[in-house]
């Protein structure tokens, strides 16, 4: 292996927020919706708790979430837009970019929970149902943040975000990389009232443009 690939190596695996989990092999959610300039649209089913679980130490939960994927070019402007149909659901998003050292179909993610706001990473994954090596999961955190709008909690490394809609979320960020993007959405705490135990629909949009050259 050549030094500089192991200096990259190196650098993920000490450079904070590094999330890797050693006690379950790697999952795949049920689906993952590729968002493209034809297909900017789709409807998430995700638990108002899914982003966000106090009762599993406020992880994110891999299955009661919903995924996507786009590509973008570096120095694109990404929109992500969360719109919950159910009154006192408030969506969160987390967006990674499966880097170059990222060796395992994109398929798979780390584990059942995720982090909200860090680097979710696995060496050597293994698929959790046959045990066969898919290689390296490596997701750089690029972008995160939860609907503030109405929201009795604030928590500050979560990136409350408020446009005065409650229960709609909209992530806006310039792409530092090129390439595959992944993303989930969940529900971050409900509102008194909310059933906790079904899934909910959120409308999602996810739209990559280029900004406009302006002449000097």
């Amino acid at each position: 292996m050549k030094i500089n690939k192991l200096a990259g190596f190196t650098l993920l695996a000490t450079a904070g927020f590094l999330a890797a989990s050693a006690s379950f092999a790697a999952t795949q959610p049920s689906q993952i919706t590729n968002f493209t300039a034809k297909r900017t649209t789709d409807v998430f089913t995700v638990k108002s708790k899914g982003w966000s679980d106090p009762a599993f130490g406020d992880m994110g939960w891999t299955h009661s979430s919903d995924w996507g994927s786009f590509l973008a070019r570096k120095g694109q402007t990404v929109t992500i837009k969360l719109v919950s149909e159910t009154i006192g659901v408030h969506p969160g998003v987390t967006v990674w970019f499966r880097d170059k050292y990222d060796t395992a179909p994109d398929t798979y993610v780390v584990d059942h929970f995720y982090p909200q706001y860090a680097n979710f990473t696995k060496f050597g994954a293994t698929d959790e149902g046959t045990g066969a090596s898919i290689g390296n999961i490596i997701m750089r955190i690029k972008a995160f943040g939860y609907d503030q709008d109405g929201n009795s909690k604030r928590v500050k490394n979560f990136n409350g975000i408020k446009d005065d809609v409650p229960g709609q979320l909209v992530l806006t960020f310039t792409a530092q990389n090129s390439g595959h993007f992944q993303f989930v959405v969940g529900g971050f705490n409900p509102d008194v009232g909310v059933d906790n135990t079904i899934k909910h629909n959120i409308k999602a949009s996810v739209l990559v443009t280029t900004p406009v050259a302006t002449t000097p």
